[in-house]
């Protein structure tokens, strides 16, 4: 092989692991937004979260 050919497979595999790097960043990025823990490090992040908040049970007209 020449010295252009193992460049050439060099920076392949260099672009093949920072497209890897992107994929997994945006993976972990839309994993956290769907569990709605964007708030890292927030003191009120627990409130904020939409599961723990507690539905407030309906008014009925006889009570």
């Amino acid at each position: 092989m020449s010295t252009t050919t193992n460049l050439i497979i060099q920076y392949i595999f260099v672009g093949l692991v920072i497209i890897g790097a992107f994929i997994w960043i945006i993976w972990k990025l839309i994993k956290l937004n769907k569990k709605g823990g964007g708030c890292c490090g927030c003191d009120l992040a627990d409130a904020c979260n939409k599961k723990n908040l507690k539905m407030k049970p309906p008014k009925d007209c006889c009570g």
